[in-house]
Protein backbone atom coordinates (compact mmCIF):
# COMPACT_ATOMS: atom_id res chain seq x y z
CA UNK A 1 0.00 0.00 0.00
CA UNK A 2 1.64 3.30 -0.51
CA UNK A 3 1.51 6.20 1.89
CA UNK A 4 1.80 9.77 2.16
CA UNK A 5 2.73 11.67 5.36
CA UNK A 6 1.46 14.70 6.22
CA UNK A 7 2.64 17.42 8.82
CA UNK A 8 0.95 15.86 11.43
CA UNK A 9 2.89 12.45 10.88
CA UNK A 10 6.11 14.16 11.60
CA UNK A 11 7.89 14.28 14.71
CA UNK A 12 8.40 17.59 16.02
CA UNK A 13 11.11 16.18 18.06
CA UNK A 14 13.20 14.86 15.77
CA UNK A 15 11.91 15.84 12.60
CA UNK A 16 11.42 12.19 12.30
CA UNK A 17 8.37 10.74 9.90
CA UNK A 18 5.90 8.62 11.85
CA UNK A 19 3.62 5.61 10.31
CA UNK A 20 2.32 2.73 10.94
CA UNK A 21 3.99 -0.46 9.86
CA UNK A 22 1.73 -3.88 9.27
CA UNK A 23 3.54 -6.88 10.27
CA UNK A 24 1.54 -10.57 10.02
CA UNK A 25 -1.75 -8.74 10.99
CA UNK A 26 -0.36 -6.72 14.26
CA UNK A 27 -0.36 -2.88 13.51
CA UNK A 28 2.94 -1.18 15.03
CA UNK A 29 3.16 2.99 15.16
CA UNK A 30 7.02 3.36 14.61
CA UNK A 31 8.32 6.43 14.72
CA UNK A 32 11.03 7.26 13.03
CA UNK A 33 12.37 6.08 9.04
CA UNK A 34 15.07 3.86 10.34
CA UNK A 35 12.62 2.20 12.38
CA UNK A 36 10.13 1.60 9.99
CA UNK A 37 13.51 0.48 7.01
CA UNK A 38 14.87 -1.91 10.15
CA UNK A 39 11.20 -3.76 10.45
CA UNK A 40 11.25 -4.29 6.74
CA UNK A 41 14.32 -5.85 6.85
CA UNK A 42 13.50 -8.04 9.86
CA UNK A 43 10.70 -9.14 7.69
CA UNK A 44 12.75 -10.04 5.36
CA UNK A 45 15.16 -12.32 7.48
CA UNK A 46 11.69 -13.80 8.45
CA UNK A 47 10.52 -14.56 5.30
CA UNK A 48 14.14 -16.20 4.39
CA UNK A 49 13.87 -17.91 8.20
CA UNK A 50 17.38 -16.14 9.17
CA UNK A 51 15.08 -15.25 11.85
CA UNK A 52 11.81 -16.84 13.32
CA UNK A 53 10.08 -13.94 15.04
CA UNK A 54 10.30 -10.23 15.46
CA UNK A 55 7.98 -7.51 17.66
CA UNK A 56 8.15 -3.77 17.90
CA UNK A 57 8.01 -2.49 21.47
CA UNK A 58 6.18 -5.45 23.43
CA UNK A 59 8.38 -5.35 26.89
CA UNK A 60 9.28 -2.93 29.87
CA UNK A 61 12.05 -2.83 31.81
CA UNK A 62 12.22 -1.41 35.34
CA UNK A 63 15.24 -0.37 37.06
CA UNK A 64 13.97 -0.84 40.23
CA UNK A 65 15.45 1.54 43.01
CA UNK A 66 15.56 4.36 40.61
CA UNK A 67 13.71 7.81 42.11
CA UNK A 68 14.40 10.36 39.57
CA UNK A 69 16.07 10.39 35.99
CA UNK A 70 15.01 6.94 33.76
CA UNK A 71 13.30 4.59 35.81
CA UNK A 72 12.34 2.10 32.48
CA UNK A 73 13.47 1.05 29.57
CA UNK A 74 11.40 -0.05 26.56
CA UNK A 75 13.88 -1.76 23.53
CA UNK A 76 12.54 -0.84 19.97
CA UNK A 77 12.35 -4.89 18.42
CA UNK A 78 12.39 -8.14 20.21
CA UNK A 79 14.13 -10.65 17.71
CA UNK A 80 13.33 -14.57 18.50
CA UNK A 81 15.96 -16.42 16.95
CA UNK A 82 16.18 -19.76 14.91
CA UNK A 83 18.04 -21.62 17.79
CA UNK A 84 15.22 -20.41 20.55
CA UNK A 85 17.03 -17.18 21.87
CA UNK A 86 16.00 -13.61 22.43
CA UNK A 87 17.53 -10.48 21.82
CA UNK A 88 16.63 -6.87 21.35
CA UNK A 89 17.12 -4.50 18.94
CA UNK A 90 17.57 -0.63 19.40
CA UNK A 91 17.54 1.64 16.72
CA UNK A 92 19.25 4.80 17.28
CA UNK A 93 20.29 7.48 14.46
CA UNK A 94 21.16 9.87 17.35
CA UNK A 95 22.55 8.84 21.23
CA UNK A 96 21.58 11.48 23.74
CA UNK A 97 22.08 11.52 26.79
CA UNK A 98 19.25 9.50 28.15
CA UNK A 99 19.17 7.12 25.21
CA UNK A 100 22.96 6.41 26.71
CA UNK A 101 21.29 5.69 30.48
CA UNK A 102 19.22 3.85 29.76
CA UNK A 103 21.29 1.49 27.83
CA UNK A 104 24.00 1.18 31.01
CA UNK A 105 21.24 1.02 33.46
CA UNK A 106 20.10 -2.19 31.47
CA UNK A 107 23.58 -3.51 31.65
CA UNK A 108 23.28 -3.19 35.31
CA UNK A 109 19.72 -4.18 36.09
CA UNK A 110 19.01 -6.44 33.16
CA UNK A 111 22.31 -8.23 32.59
CA UNK A 112 20.57 -11.44 31.41
CA UNK A 113 19.12 -9.58 28.16
CA UNK A 114 20.57 -8.78 25.37
CA UNK A 115 20.57 -5.98 23.81
CA UNK A 116 22.22 -4.91 20.23
CA UNK A 117 22.46 -1.55 19.08
CA UNK A 118 21.46 -0.79 15.65
CA UNK A 119 23.20 3.09 14.78
CA UNK A 120 24.25 4.78 11.85
CA UNK A 121 27.22 2.57 11.63
CA UNK A 122 25.26 -0.53 11.18
CA UNK A 123 23.09 1.21 8.33
CA UNK A 124 26.27 2.61 6.82
CA UNK A 125 27.70 -0.91 6.88
CA UNK A 126 24.77 -2.59 5.75
CA UNK A 127 23.84 -0.02 3.25
CA UNK A 128 23.37 -2.76 0.13
CA UNK A 129 20.84 -5.13 2.35
CA UNK A 130 18.54 -2.67 4.20
CA UNK A 131 15.28 -1.24 2.18
CA UNK A 132 15.13 2.32 1.39
CA UNK A 133 12.13 4.25 3.10
CA UNK A 134 9.80 4.43 -0.15
CA UNK A 135 10.40 0.52 -0.55
CA UNK A 136 9.47 -0.35 3.36
CA UNK A 137 6.32 2.64 2.86
CA UNK A 138 5.24 1.17 0.04
CA UNK A 139 5.25 -2.40 0.82
CA UNK A 140 4.18 -2.65 4.68
CA UNK A 141 2.78 0.73 5.59
CA UNK A 142 -0.34 1.29 6.23
CA UNK A 143 -2.79 4.30 4.56
CA UNK A 144 -4.16 6.46 7.64
CA UNK A 145 -7.88 6.21 6.50
CA UNK A 146 -7.66 2.65 7.17
CA UNK A 147 -7.30 2.69 10.34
Amino acid sequence: MRMTLDKKSQNNYTKCKRTWFSHKGNKYYMRSSWEIRYAALLSFYEQQKIIKNWEYEPDTFWFDGIKRGVRSYKPDFKIFKNDGTIEYHEVKGRMDAKSRTKLNRMRIYHPEIEVVLIDAGYFKLNKNLIPSYKYALETFCIIQEDL
